[in-house]
């Protein structure tokens, strides 16, 4: 995986855990965390880019290396399958949670990133298995969480959050000439 360290950097994590973000915060201690999605997982497209441009450097290998790290956090079960956390720490032990990103429904949407990268990476490199995953995750977004109402529109993201927080019968104002 793809860390980032905390020493030093106190505006790396908020000061608590943030159920909101899913991330730990500065006193639990970590002193490197990976987020699964955004730039661990568009870190595939720019190792496999890398290879391409340069065959004998280390990028396939370190593609291959991230790959076999994914497949450590993500928890498959039949046709579905989902990251354990969306962040994680060297040694963080990988536990199947009772209720995957919990009451705020629109942390699985980030794993949508993962799979996007998933998918890139086979198309790639020819590793089908890499999409497979992807696929598994996208149905485990689609058909379980049901991330998307069948009119295509987010879910209510949960208490706090963004543009998925906003009321259903919310108007949203466009300024007039």
């Amino acid at each position: 995986m793809i860390y980032a360290s905390t020493i030093g950097r106190p505006w790396i994590l908020p000061p608590n855990f943030d159920p909101a973000s899913g991330y730990p915060g500065r006193n639990d201690g970590y002193p490197y965390v990976c987020l699964l999605g955004y730039s661990t997982a568009r870190s595939l497209a720019a190792f496999s880019i890398y290879a391409q441009k340069d065959p004998a450097g280390p990028w396939a290998a370190a593609g291959r290396r991230l790959i076999e790290g994914y497949k450590k956090v993500i928890i498959q079960e039949d046709e579905n399958a989902y990251v354990y956390n969306t962040w994680t720490a060297p040694d963080k032990p990988v536990v199947k949670p009772e209720q995957p990103f919990g009451e705020h429904i629109y942390l699985a949407g980030s794993q949508a990133w993962i799979a996007q990268y998933l998918a890139m990476y086979d198309r790639a490199n020819n590793v089908p298995e890499t999409a497979r995953l992807a696929e598994k995750m996208m149905n485990y977004n689609m058909f379980v969480v049901e991330y998307n109402e069948p009119g295509g529109r987010f879910k209510f993201g949960g208490p706090g959050v963004g543009a998925g927080g906003c009321k259903a019968n919310a108007r949203i104002s466009t300024p007039t000439r």
